[in-house]
């Protein structure tokens, strides 16, 4: 081949390379921040297919980087983002004000963030001691639930808990009842893997427990049908053992075995005064008035040999035993003086105190005030501060949380545990100095660890506590 013909050969393919790199596809990357202010970013601009492309984010004082998104997926947690560019992209460079925490005798590990945005009370929240997984609402009223697996995203590392589902989106939309007849599903972890919760079927005019595991997608392996209950609100299950849970509706207590499949009758509620009560309420569907059954606030003790159901009648606390069904009142709200009262008798009807078992039913807690079952004897748990929730670890010791204001802008929180004849053990504060109130924190038992939920700037910070 001549160097003449060589040269037009080289030319050519100079020129045909040209072309295609200027005939190579283009695409945009726009990056944003969220909050807009809480950060500076860069990287925005027009790419050429397969170009490394890095993008970068800084925090302003008082912020920290969460991470970027794309989607709404989580795709880095670096200030310096880098990828390859093969077609357009939306990023958006997560920011969260830093929450400032100080401990004094106890050291907290943060878990991850739950999502949801500030709830005018408390969260629910409860975890599994099992099988890890943790149960919350952010939100009042309605919901939704969400449920997570601890484990997994302690294996993962990641920062920002993204719900498995919500009991909300279990039950299917054409059986969730009405608003003026909805009532908490009021979901409950149980033993090997399962979860149950109750509601009403607007549809077929009937309440239902499901029961079913944890895994994704759901599905229901039991289904207790409570015919002629409809609207009967305050149905909840409590396992008693891997194999049966007890349920109160408006025929009594019922107790439900997952081998045999069936239901029976323990106690009838003709035998239990006070435990369901009767109203009419307008259905403004159909346009007529209905009768509208409402459970009492009670729990069960379903621990050992010692089975049975605390529960308010009029202003009393009720024990019945479900082996001989005696009964006896040990407590009356009046002793908690008129204030207490009202405020549990304002509630009594349409939210469910917190009335609960303690140490096998040795004792019962309403509100803050814990109630010995033997005596009667009424225990109040000393603190400067306003008590605000507790949680029990099922054997011998329990944890109660308790805030005070905290400096100008921030809060304290006051953390005890006490044995099981409530003598207090260990004494904790974790002063945070900026953020939401401590009203809205909430304490649990999780994977042998207590859990302390706080609320942040958005969402909720969810921690393993252990004390000094």
């Amino acid at each position: 081949m001549s160097k003449k013909l060589s040269f037009l050969v080289f030319l050519s393919s100079l020129i045909v390379i040209i072309l295609m790199k200027g005939c190579a596809p283009e695409y945009e990357v726009e990056v944003q921040a969220d909050p807009e202010d809480a950060g500076e970013i860069s990287g925005k601009g027009t790419y050429n297919e397969g170009e490394k492309v890095t993008v970068e984010a800084e925090p302003e004082e008082g912020y920290e980087l969460l991470g970027w998104k794309v989607d709404g997926d989580k795709v880095s947690e670096d200030k310096n983002y880098e990828f390859e560019i093969h077609d357009d992209k939306q990023l958006e460079a997560v920011f969260e004000k830093k929450h400032a925490i100080e401990t004094e005798g106890i050291e907290l590990e943060k878990l991850s963030r739950l999502p949801g945005g500030l709830a005018p009370k408390k969260p629910f929240i409860e975890a599994s001691l099992e099988e890890n997984f943790l149960l919350f609402r952010i939100a009042v009223g309605t919901g939704p639930y969400n449920l997570v697996d601890l484990q997994k995203y302690k294996d993962s590392d990641v920062d920002a808990m993204e719900p498995e589902h919500s009991a909300l989106d279990i039950l299917a939309e054409e059986t969730i009842t009405e608003p003026d007849f909805q009532y908490d599903s009021l979901p409950k972890i149980l033993p090997d893997e399962k979860i149950a919760y109750s509601y009403a079927s607007s549809q077929k005019e009937q309440s239902f427990i499901d029961i079913g595991g944890l895994q994704v997608p759901f599905k229901v392996e039991h289904q207790i049908e409570l015919k002629d209950q409809e609207y009967a609100r305050g149905i909840k299950p409590f396992w008693k053992s891997e194999k049966e849970i007890y349920y109160i509706t408006p025929n009594g207590v019922m107790s439900y075995s997952l081998s045999e499949e069936k239901s029976k009758k323990v106690i009838s509620s003709s035998d239990l005064n006070g435990l369901v009560t009767s109203k009419e309420i307008k259905d403004e569907v159909r346009d007529e008035k209905r009768e509208f059954k409402e459970m009492a606030p009670h729990d069960f003790n379903l621990r050992g040999n010692s089975n049975q159901l605390a529960y308010f009648y009029e202003d009393k606390l009720k024990i019945v035993s479900l082996e001989d069904k005696s009964q006896k009142e040990i407590f009356e709200i009046g002793l908690l003086g008129e204030e207490e009262e009202e405020k549990i008798e304002g509630r009594r009807k349409f939210e469910f105190p917190d009335l609960e078992f303690l140490f096998d039913g040795e004792y019962v807690v309403v509100e803050e005030h814990f109630i010995e079952v033997e005596s009667g004897e009424v225990k109040e748990l000393a603190s400067e501060g306003e008590y605000l929730a507790h949680a029990w670890n099922g054997e011998d010791e329990l944890l109660a949380m308790f805030e005070k204001e905290y400096e100008e802008l921030g809060y304290q929180i006051e953390l005890q545990t006490y044995d099981a004849n409530l003598h207090k053990q260990n004494e904790a504060f974790i002063n945070v100095i900026s953020g939401s109130g401590g009203s809205r924190a909430n304490v649990t038992y999780i994977d042998d660890t207590w859990g302390i939920l706080l609320p942040g700037e958005s969402g909720f910070n969810l921690y393993e506590a252990y004390f000094d």
